[in-house]
């Protein structure tokens, strides 16, 4: 190996773990509604790690009247307009992170008409607050149909310098807007951090790197 091949292999090798350092997968507690066993045809008008308003609200298994779970064999659920799910993670909001909301949303069978949200909000404000900058509301509203569930929901929020989120911890809601009985499940939140200049830069010269080494 010579050593413009090492220096591009050694580039290269650098490019890749900015790229991994720049995006993380935050932990929910209890994302899928899972940890309590509530039995088949059941449910509880709580679910662990979850803030609870309305009832009942919480967690459910009745696959005979609801779409099936879309992971594991329970959903959240939120009965009625204002019923939500909400918690707040430990990660605070950062200047030039992304926060991105995927929930998959459902409706109870024989009920129509059913709109949730999904939303981002900072500790300070609280759930009725959603994230905002300069490129609009991080808030979504879903309608699925009556029996089915819409995968993979999203909404994200990017915070920059000022923003008046930044330091606070950041939440998600699960929230009833209208109609009976939405149903939640696969809760998931992804941050991604906006290369600094000294990264980019990086990845650039890893990028050059790989194309002078194909040219070899």
């Amino acid at each position: 190996m010579n050593n413009t091949t090492k220096t591009s292999t050694r580039l290269a090798a650098l490019a890749g773990l900015a790229l991994t350092a720049s995006a993380n997968a935050a932990v929910i507690v209890n994302p899928s509604f899972e940890v309590d066993d509530v039995g088949n045809g059941a449910y509880i008008s709580t679910a662990t790690g979850w803030d609870v308003v309305g009832s009942p609200t919480g967690t459910q298994d009745f696959d005979a009247e609801s779409p099936t779970a879309t992971d594991g064999e329970q959903h959240g659920f939120a009965s009625f307009a204002n019923a939500s799910l909400s918690q707040l993670t430990p990660y605070i909001i950062t200047a030039g992170e992304t926060y991105t909301l995927t929930v998959d949303v459902g409706q109870v069978t024989n009920f129509s008409g059913s709109q949730a949200t999904i939303s981002l909000f900072g500790s300070t404000a609280g759930i009725g607050t959603a994230l905002t900058n300069i490129n609009g509301t991080a808030e979504s509203v879903v309608a699925p149909g009556s029996g089915a569930y819409l995968i993979n929901q999203t909404v994200s929020y990017t915070a920059v310098a000022g923003d008046a989120f930044v330091g606070q911890q950041i939440g998600i809601a699960l929230v009833n807007t209208a109609g009976t009985q939405t149903l939640y499940d696969n809760v998931r939140l992804d941050i991604v951090a906006v290369p600094e200049p000294s990264s980019a830069a990086l990845l650039g010269l890893g990028g050059f790197a790989l194309i002078l080494r194909r040219r070899k």
